[in-house]
């Protein structure tokens, strides 16, 4: 199995989802998705549970669920990160205080 692409805590873009509503759509990563409730995931490798600032909507067996939070593939996400290496730690780069801003 290969490395996922998204950890706890990064922001991602949902890029492919059965619901096409829900593709494009910007989410926070919470945690690996225990694979239980009614929108369990079997066979598709890692799952997250994500959560959306407004309800997604997810369609299982039949049944339609509208909810802030819910699993999802990691392989329908692309984490939003900065390019640098310190950005891929995690860490914000900060200037002195007083130093001018130039562009």
């Amino acid at each position: 199995m290969s490395q996922p692409r998204c950890r706890p805590g990064d922001l991602a873009i949902v890029i492919e989802a059965h619901n096409p509503d829900n593709i494009g759509r910007v989410v926070q990563v919470l945690r690996l998705h225990d694979g239980t409730g009614p929108l369990a995931m079997q066979d598709a490798g890692v799952v997250w549970e994500i959560s959306a600032t407004t309800p997604m909507t997810w369609s299982k067996n039949g049944r339609s669920f509208t909810l802030s939070e819910g699993p999802c593939p990691d392989r329908q996400l692309q984490p939003i990160r900065g390019t640098g290496p310190d950005h891929s730690k995690g860490r914000q780069i900060k200037r002195p205080v007083g130093e001018p801003v130039t562009a």
